[in-house]
């Protein structure tokens, strides 16, 4: 894993009392960034246990360089978070957390702070700590609303969403997804537009809103016909016809999956396979699953 050499001594000797020096955060950072050698390929317990060795001097000395070298304690917590075991104490937790926060004061446009606070937030949620984690996404959004990498914006949308889906807030999943509609339309990038708005459909059906979902779903596949973009177009209309066909419409439902047979018939054999399946149903039947990679609509992944 990692070797930590203080002030010339061992990790494994405690560190010596009073203010932690420049020198200290240097070698943690050089800790953090070395290799330790006699690391055994394979050894999962390795991060376990430079963690347990290290983790009371870490919190001595991180919280001296976020008031002294902002830039270098953005550094070390990006660098910290994946080390932190599942079940460290969350009190410990909690100083990375509170560094973060005072960090975002100094370093408001800082791109490695923002990855800092993105690994903050996966790690509470994976824990649970849902309010902990919603505060390191917002620290991160903060951050990538003041710049200018739309994608990155974006992807801090989606990681933020993540926690609220966690959390059973959904109205807040919508608000993310919004916010990533109106940065596509500002940027003027028609296949997100379609792309988000297909999203929009998703949560609103999700969220029991039949109508606002088909008017998204509508939205979506309008704009991919525009774009002569057939796989998307197609993808939509049939989440339009599911959805139609839990209203109890199903002629309704087996118009759009007549239309959309038509589009892919010698284009994706596989979306024809489900669309056929989709047809042949009875009306008083429950409708296949979606079929991966065709009809389904995938929520966009982030850490």
């Amino acid at each position: 894993m990692f070797r930590l050499v203080c002030c010339g001594c061992s990790g494994d000797v405690p560190h010596d009392a009073g203010r932690p020096t420049s020198s200290d955060a240097d070698e943690l950072l050089r800790a953090l960034n070395t290799p330790d050698p006699d690391e055994e390929p394979g050894n999962t317990d390795e991060p376990h246990r430079w963690f347990d060795e290290h983790k009371d001097h870490i919190a001595t000395v991180l919280p001296t360089t976020t008031a002294d070298r902002p830039p270098d304690a953005a550094r070390l917590l990006a660098k910290l978070w994946p080390l932190v075991p599942h079940d460290a104490d969350l009190r410990w937790c909690r100083t990375l957390h509170t560094c973060g926060t005072e960090l975002a004061h100094a370093l408001p446009h800082s791109t490695v702070l923002a990855e800092a606070f993105r690994r903050g937030a996966h790690y509470f949620r994976t824990r649970g700590e849902y309010r902990l984690a919603v505060a390191q996404g917002r620290g991160e959004l903060a951050i990538r609303r003041r710049l200018t990498d739309r994608q990155a914006h974006e992807a801090a949308l989606l990681s933020l969403s993540q926690t609220y889906r966690a959390q059973g807030r959904l109205h807040r999943v919508v608000d993310c997804a919004d916010e990533i509609l109106e940065n596509h339309i500002v940027e003027n990038n028609p296949a997100g537009i379609a792309r988000t708005l297909g999203l929009l459909g998703g949560l609103m059906a999700e969220a029991g809103r039949t109508a606002n979902a088909l008017h998204y779903y509508t939205r979506a596949a309008t704009l991919c016909a525009t774009l002569a973009d057939t796989p998307g177009r197609a993808r939509w209309q049939i989440h339009i016809g599911r959805l139609l066909w839990t209203t109890g419409d199903t002629a309704a439902a087996r118009r759009q999956f007549r239309q959309t047979l038509t589009l892919v018939a010698d284009l994706d054999p596989t979306t024809t396979t489900h669309l056929h399946e989709l047809l042949a149903t009875p009306d008083n039947g429950t409708l296949p699953d979606s079929t991966p990679g065709s009809a389904s609509t995938d929520r966009p992944a982030a850490r």
